[in-house]
């Protein structure tokens, strides 16, 4: 025992100074414990109770419970759900509904609008609506009248509105449009607010549909009852655009393209409102934007399929095909076949090879397809109309543009002529753009380019002497450039090349030439004719040459007959 105490003395630690007592070992505080004897009897934690099972009866009441404690008008949508099972049977005599009916509106008096976003609660205002009186109907709608904006955008509650619309009497519809007036563009570019308007317009009036659609034409349209209300006659965009300003033209198309944005981005193409909004955006909108609409229409896919259902949608469809890039095309015509699925092109083949041809060949719609494939574009089959719609006319240019330049170009006609870069510009706006588009659109403008140049040629040789004595006021190089602007045009540099490039345009067959074979016999007739002998001259001979291929060769070639040098 002494050799153990004396092992364990020598494993301790003692002080660093010298032999000294060991260190004591701290008693823990509190009182002293019992040392447990033998092997301890705790095993863990106490076992808790058993569950009581509750029977299923017992697990709905207390689930019934939960809900009436923290569920708002849970009880009472129980109780009116419980009077519509019984309102539902086809047995159910008419009395009877029409007592169900009016204990269901006692319940839900004064929380209709609540209830309406809930599933089963907007199932039975519905049924309510369907089966009710008149008086029950005009009790649920003064109900729900402030608020029909909110429901058209609840998931449930714009069945209640769809419900409504649906149920309207004709002489009561514009009262409903008015309801949402000034929220047509925020309810177009909402998935459920879009079904609502799509209902609204399908039994609106055409007064009504135009009052809804110009409210994306400018906020002015919305205060002051829309197109119709400011101008009697006009019901769509191109009739209000026809007498407008250029900066009136592009604030209208600009809130219509700002409006339509979301919506096309959204894919929701389905309202036949859309289709006659997009086919009014791609008509009268500049270039620009109608790139960026029909790049947006080709994003959708297979949702762009909905556009074809209306007259408006498949006009809209047959401009953004024609004005769209070939990559929009590709997008558009795969979103609309599903044969570029890996199967889905078995399924169009058994479609085609099972359906009867002789359907085709009698139906007067179906006909045409195929008739367009046998004689495409025959008037004889296809009306003027749906001529109209394949072959839209060229968007290239915008109508605003066009204007400026032609007004630009006829007040600085013999500036322009005489710089290297301007007389291009001249040329390509007197012979009337490519394939005569600015020939067709702004014939007048073109027309006073065409007197601006000839007025032009005819100052050439009185503007010499004016020259002159300006350039003696003014420094030598200031003179030297107003020599240069009032030398004759078929002898300066750039305008005598432009002028020859001008007359052979004329050349070109069909629209292309029409504009400057307009020109050719307009300087002819006005600047060239009984001068031909102080005219002719290295430069001058060739214009005179083109001139009298481009215009009137019959009387032209006496007087080129008579010059001693041709």
């Amino acid at each position: 025992m002494a050799k153990t105490k004396e092992a364990a003395a020598a494993g301790r630690k003692r002080p660093a100074g010298g032999d000294a007592s060991p260190a004591k070992r701290h008693k823990p505080f509190g009182k002293p414990q019992d040392k447990p004897q033998g092997k301890p009897s705790f095993k863990g934690k106490p076992e808790k109770a058993a569950p009581k099972l509750l029977s299923r009866k017992e697990q709905k009441e207390v689930v019934k419970g939960k809900k009436l404690k923290f569920k708002k008008n849970y009880a009472t949508i129980q109780e009116t759900v419980l009077l519509w099972e019984q309102l539902r049977p086809k047995q159910t005599t008419t009395q009877e509904k029409q007592q169900l009916v009016a204990n269901i509106l006692k319940k839900l008096q004064g929380n209709t609008v609540e209830l309406a976003n809930h599933h089963s609660a907007s199932r039975v205002i519905q049924w309510c609506l369907r089966e009710g009186s008149d008086a029950d109907q005009a009790r649920l709608l003064a109900e729900v009248r402030a608020n029909m904006v909110d429901l058209s955008k609840s998931k449930y509650g714009r069945h209640v509105v769809q419900k409504v619309i649906s149920l309207a009497k004709r002489e009561d519809v514009p009262g409903l449009a008015k309801l949402f007036r000034g929220h047509v563009a925020e309810l177009l570019r909402h998935p459920a607010g879009a079904d609502v308007l799509e209902d609204l317009y399908s039994v609106c009036p055409q007064p009504c549909r135009n009052t809804l659609c110009s409210e994306l034409y400018g906020r002015e349209f919305t205060l002051f009852g829309g197109v119709s209300a400011q101008s009697e006659g006009i019901s769509h965009l191109s009739q209000l655009l026809a007498g407008v300003d250029a900066k009136k033209r592009q604030a209208v198309v600009g809130s219509l393209y700002k409006g339509l944005a979301p919506v096309l981005e959204k894919a929701l193409l389905h309202p036949a409102m859309t289709h006659r909004l997009l086919r009014e955006l791609l008509t009268e909108a500049p270039g620009s934007i109608v790139a960026d609409a029909v790049d947006t229409v080709a994003a959708a896919g297979g949702n762009a399929l909905k556009l074809v259902h209306t007259h408006d949608g498949a006009a809209a469809a047959c401009m953004a095909l024609a004005y769209g890039t070939p990559k929009d095309r590709k997008r558009l015509v795969k979103g609309m076949k599903d044969s570029e699925n890996e199967w889905g092109h078995a399924v169009v083949a058994t479609a085609l090879s099972v359906s009867k041809l002789g359907d085709w060949v009698t139906n007067k719609h179906a006909a045409r397809v195929l008739l367009q494939l046998l004689a495409p574009d025959n008037h004889r089959y296809l009306p003027q109309v749906t001529c109209e719609m394949l072959h839209p006319p060229a968007k290239c240019m915008m109508d605003s543009l066009a204007a400026a330049l032609l007004v630009l170009c006829a007040e600085q006609a013999g500036q322009l002529l005489c710089s290297q870069v301007g007389a291009d510009v001249v040329v390509e706006v007197a012979r009337g753009a490519a394939g005569g588009l600015l020939w067709e659109l702004q014939q007048q403008g073109v027309e006073a380019v065409h007197a601006a140049v000839v007025q032009q040629k005819q100052k050439g040789k009185k503007g010499t002497a004016a020259a002159a004595d300006a350039g003696a006021d003014a420094g030598e190089q200031d003179a030297a450039e107003t020599e240069q602007q009032q030398e004759p045009l078929l002898t300066q540099y750039f305008a005598s090349r432009a002028l020859r490039r001008l007359l052979l345009a004329g050349d070109s067959a069909g629209a292309d030439g029409a504009g400057a074979r307009a020109f050719a016999q307009q300087l002819w007739q006005h600047a060239l004719q009984g001068q031909c002998r102080q005219l002719v001259g290295a430069m001058l001979r060739r214009c005179l040459q083109d001139c009298c291929t481009a215009g009137s060769r019959l009387s032209s070639s006496r007087q080129l007959q008579s010059c001693s040098r041709w």
